[in-house]
């Protein structure tokens, strides 16, 4: 469980860094040392349950709404395949 100070501090961050922060959370678990991050107490237990941070969680679904319409408006429907999208924004840099 979080404790006070840090959920207050969680609270107290914008939607960009709030993303910013589960980013970096992700990261350090994929390296195993997520029980490190600063945020660990409150993202952890979102991380577990299968959810994301509502900051995080609304940026990414306007995100997938931003892209849907961007499809819709250049190919007149929702979905892109990964030739389009290389087409539009080019291979992917790696």
């Amino acid at each position: 469980m979080a404790s006070i100070e840090t959920a207050f501090a969680w609270s107290q961050l914008s939607e960009s860094e709030q993303l910013s922060e589960w980013t970096s959370f992700l990261d350090h678990l994929d390296a195993g040392d997520a029980g490190y991050h600063r945020a660990y107490a409150v993202l952890m237990p979102l991380w577990i349950s299968g959810e994301v941070p509502l900051g995080v969680g609304s940026r990414v679904e306007r995100g997938e709404r931003t892209r849907s319409a961007v499809a819709e408006h250049v190919l007149g429907r929702d979905r892109l395949t990964t030739d389009e999208v290389d087409q539009l924004l080019g291979p992917p840099p790696f």
